[in-house]
């Protein structure tokens, strides 16, 4: 895989934290979730798989660059939106239309990707993205670019070949990469402790890489994680990988019973205590940036957005 890195021009680099525009993406990313899943149901498309519960990336992609590159993988709607906007896209590709943004309707929703907005093309095979990340962040090297890449996969994904190619590219070259793994507890119906024995940090620790473990159910944490680990990467100190811990409030897929594999008590645990949206608008609350009508608003104006765009 060849990437121009210079060919492909950005338009600016990151701003400012707006807080309210980050909880609005989120929120959009939330409800465009929902309504997705009420059309699978209907029987609009064959297929839908959700991604309650993490959210958050939107601000791991919000405490980047511009011209940073993404290789988001399929539970990174709110990434997509953080960086492009479009939502119309997810739509489009749901319904598998010729003008979705991403395959055209040629694949399965959820393989997001823009050349515009410096997303890779994806696969549907989880961590298969990975090499070429590193294949990416080789070319930001040689080229002594500020730029990065950012990697994202689930903990399932983070136990794949790919993955780990990636992980050992990155670490004797000390690439430009952010490795993100989004671990919320279930690689399809196993459990994380299957996956991994002991720590995902120390373990990539050993293989000469920093990491850190980031709680992804507290919004302002990840994103004041993110900027601290992309300075790292800036610096020349290499790459890092974020354990980012979630909790998974969909089943695996709209062809998964989330009740032949989760106790019940844990789905209430962490629908209670583990969704970064309802999280981020109790602490902007808390704060005094919105009132608690204003969430209120902000879900009907986004509702009533995505209802238009689908008429």
């Amino acid at each position: 895989m060849t990437i121009n890195i210079q060919a492909t021009e950005a338009d600016t680099i990151t701003q400012p934290l707006d807080i309210i525009a980050l909880y609005r993406t989120m929120v959009m990313a939330r409800i465009t979730n929902d309504l997705l899943k009420t059309r699978k149901t209907q029987g609009r498309f064959p297929f839908y798989i959700g991604f309650a519960g993490h959210e958050s990336i939107a601000a791991v992609v919000a405490a980047l660059n511009e011209d940073d590159w993404l290789s988001l993988y399929y539970r990174d709607l709110a990434a997509w939106l953080q960086r492009t906007g479009d939502f119309y896209g997810p739509l489009r590709e749901a319904y598998s239309r010729t003008t979705g943004p991403m395959c055209a309707g040629r694949n399965m929703p959820s393989h997001y990707s823009s050349k515009r907005h410096r997303i890779l093309a994806t696969f549907s095979e989880v961590g298969a993205l990975a090499s070429f990340a590193g294949g990416v962040a080789f070319s930001l090297q040689r080229h002594e670019s500020k730029e990065l890449i950012l990697f994202t996969t689930g903990d399932g994904g983070a136990a794949t070949n790919d993955f780990n190619v990636l992980f050992r590219q990155a670490a004797v070259h000390k690439l430009p990469v952010l490795m993100v793994v989004e671990d919320n507890g279930w690689a399809i119906t196993t459990p994380s402790p299957i996956q991994w024995a002991g720590s995902l940090v120390e373990w990539a620790k050993g293989g000469g890489v920093y990491a850190e473990e980031v709680n992804g159910t507290d919004t302002m944490a990840t994103y004041e994680a993110t900027r601290r680990l992309v300075e790292h990467i800036r610096s020349g100190q290499g790459p890092v990988l974020m354990h980012l811990r979630l909790g998974l409030l969909d089943p695996h897929s709209s062809s998964t019973d989330i009740k032949s594999y989760r106790k019940k008590e844990e789905i209430e645990f962490t629908t209670a205590t583990k969704d970064p949206v309802k999280n981020f608008g109790r602490w902007l609350v808390e704060h005094g940036h919105l009132q608690e009508g204003d969430i209120d608003r902000i879900r009907k104006e986004v509702r009533a957005q995505l209802e238009h765009a689908e008429s």
